[in-house]
């Protein structure tokens, strides 16, 4: 019969460091996956809001340019503008 030495006994600062360190790659996708998740929520809130005959949106995709008729913001002026518009849009829902 052979014997077996005995297993290491970890102390509790031990244990919990080599738990932190299993899940800190799972906490960084999660962290990674719930910043995904919002930009795409924002997107859709973007989308909804163009998408609403009432919001007025159109006005706020094209301006004037005088003479040479409409112009169309560019997608990131396009994101702000929206954004502002939705913010004031919910200040009046309130």
């Amino acid at each position: 019969m052979t014997q077996h030495a005995p297993e290491k006994i970890y102390t509790e600062e031990e244990a919990f460091d080599a738990v932190r360190l299993a899940l800190d790659p799972i906490v960084a996708e999660l962290r990674k996956a719930e910043q995904q998740r919002d930009e795409l929520l924002a997107d859709a809130m973007r989308y909804r809001f163009l998408r609403d005959p009432c919001s007025g949106a159109d006005k706020l995709i094209h301006y004037c340019r005088g003479d040479y008729g409409k112009g169309m913001y560019s997608f990131t002026a396009l994101d702000e503008i929206l954004d502002e518009a939705i913010a004031k849009a919910r200040g009046q829902q309130s």
